[in-house]
């Protein structure tokens, strides 16, 4: 139900015209917010979505691609100070393998379900909000593993493996592989 407010003439001008939001855009936006307050959550000033859902044109810092660059740069960081090492990029297709095992790091506390997606792979923007809030509350962190830790996470990837639940990436091999190579001058 529209408020009898923005069902005058001028004010449904003033947000077309001013805002570039529908008045009933608003309205929804208004039930969201009272919502997650209700919840005892924050809510994101902006958002930047192909649909009209949501706040387009108003000032704010919570957008998608920003929230997107925030918690990369939150898992980047945070892998760099488990990890204790110089420079160490994060591999979300092989994470088992070159951040758990290589590394000996885990993310703990990850807000959805399986392993860690690239932040730039998440097209919601209540999902990356929500992985955002985690990893800035503490909820979502980095663990360094110890030896034993590591050792178990090893040997149930290699049980996954065997059972087939999870393929190992491998690279295709050369052709011409043992074989003895052209030389040049001949």
């Amino acid at each position: 139900m529209v408020p009898t407010e923005v069902e005058s003439w001028d004010a449904l001008t003033f947000f077309r015209d001013i805002l570039p939001l529908e008045p009933r855009d608003v309205g929804a936006q208004f039930e969201l917010w009272a919502v997650a307050r209700d919840k005892g959550e924050s809510f994101p000033r902006r958002f930047e979505c192909s649909c009209s859902f949501f706040f387009q044109g108003l000032t704010g810092t919570d957008t998608l691609r920003s929230m997107r660059k925030e918690v990369t740069k939150y898992i980047a960081d945070g892998l760099l100070d488990a990890s204790r090492k110089k420079k160490i990029p994060m591999n979300y297709v092989s994470y088992r393998k070159v951040i758990v095992l290589g590394a000996g790091c885990i993310l703990k506390g990850y807000p959805f379900e399986g392993e860690p997606v690239n932040p730039n792979s998440i097209n919601d923007v209540e999902s990356i909000w929500k992985l955002r809030n985690a990893l800035k509350s503490g909820k979502c962190f980095w663990y360094r593993l110890s030896q034993r830790e590591k050792e178990l996470e090893r040997l149930e990837y290699e049980h996954l493996i065997e059972e087939g639940e999870i393929q190992e990436h491998t690279r295709k091999t050369r052709s011409d592989k043992n074989k003895p190579r052209k030389k040049d001058d001949e």
